[in-house]
């Protein structure tokens, strides 16, 4: 096994999903639930539920390390930049579809992190 798949490997569900979901530009309420993907055989589940205090605490460590970045989107859909994590703080932010326009996105030393040059 690649040593980059050991590192990936030995990350917590929690950061792991949270990397997938900011490699995709995902929103923050995204990170809750179960999620699956779609083979060519079947759905399969890739993420278990997470938890509210694992995923913010999760969230929290990323964004402190810089790999793990905020935006989000007003009515206009402009980037309001990384002062939109205070919003974090919000259970609505986790639970409302769409988490009320909070997106994550993946820094140059996420990008790093996960394998993307």
């Amino acid at each position: 096994m690649p040593r980059g798949e050991e590192q990936w490997l030995e990350r917590s569900i929690a950061d792991r999903k949270i990397l997938i979901t900011a490699m995709e530009e995902g929103y923050v309420a995204e990170l809750l639930p179960e999620s699956f993907v779609i083979t060519s055989t079947s759905r399969q589940r890739d993420f278990p539920t997470l938890d509210l205090p694992t995923a913010r605490d999760a969230l929290q460590r990323l964004i402190e390390r810089g790999l793990v970045g905020t935006y989000m989107l007003n009515s206009e859909d402009e980037y309001l930049g990384d002062a939109a994590i205070a919003s974090v703080r919000s259970v609505a932010v986790w639970t409302d579809p769409g988490s009320g326009g909070l997106c994550l996105f993946l820094t140059e030393l996420g990008e790093q992190a996960v394998g993307i040059e």
